[in-house]
């Protein structure tokens, strides 16, 4: 991917959570995924992601030490850790202002879960670069299971349009503005969304579906996690017999 051809953005990976559905004591993010810590593996991506110029980690103040950690000890120049909020959209609005100084130039900004360690930065390159010009892009993917509205007793409402459905990824991208002020009104307002592009509907703003990719998976669970070892291992055995990947 010809970096030209990427417009540069900022980077926030939110790692404040806990993944209490992983069963887990601590932080899922460092558990090992191939001998290597899960958010030292989505850390890697961005920084030698040409495209991006820095990459703002929020984080419980528990974990500052160890992810300030891992980041040295993988020779991540990039990244920035700062604190964390109550939640993860209160952690992505206090990174946004911690732009101000880690990044006043970026006009752009990618956010992406600490859980989703199998992106590639050739995959990221290619996302930025089909986002250009777009207010805001969110990677995502056509859903294959049938989709049903439930209402309050588990009684099916609805079946939903499968052929209208996306199940939806990061990264995410977004002009810096847009994003900043959709966070800033929905603290205001006390308006809560699922994800950032939720946040930015909200406010107004048009967002495009781009490609997903089918190996960005999130850990989320015990089987997410044996998954991803699944996956790369693949990954691995295709590189080294010089065959190449998403």
């Amino acid at each position: 991917m010809d970096i030209d051809s990427c417009p540069e953005a900022a980077a926030i990976i939110p790692a404040a959570g806990r993944g209490r559905r992983m069963g887990r004591q601590g932080n899922k993010l460092f558990l090992l995924l191939g001998e290597i810590p899960i958010i030292a593996r989505t850390l890697r991506v961005f920084e030698t992601c040409g495209a991006i110029t820095s990459v703002i980690v929020p984080a419980a103040r528990e974990d500052k030490a160890d992810l300030r950690r891992i980041a040295d000890g993988c020779g991540l120049t990039k990244v920035v850790v700062t604190d964390g909020g109550a939640d993860r959209q209160a952690s992505v609005r206090g990174a946004l202002r911690a732009l101000t100084s880690a990044d006043p130039a970026a006009r752009r900004v990618v956010v992406h879960d600490g859980a989703r360690p199998l992106l590639t930065a050739s995959a990221l390159s290619a996302f930025l670069a089909a986002s250009r010009g777009l207010p805001a892009a969110v990677a995502a993917l056509p859903v294959k299971d049938t989709i049903k509205e439930a209402d309050g007793s588990d009684w099916v409402k609805s079946t939903l349009p499968r052929p209208a459905l996306r199940a939806v990824q990061t990264p995410q991208v977004f002009e810096r503005e847009l994003l900043t002020a959709a966070h800033e009104s929905a603290h205001e307002q006390g308006y809560r969304g699922t994800d950032d592009a939720s946040l930015v509907e909200w406010h107004g703003g048009r967002v495009r579906l781009l490609a997903g990719w089918e190996e960005n998976i999130k850990i989320t669970t015990e089987t997410d996690l044996l998954f991803a070892e699944i996956l790369l291992k693949k990954r691995e055995g295709a590189a080294r017999e010089g065959r190449h990947g998403f």
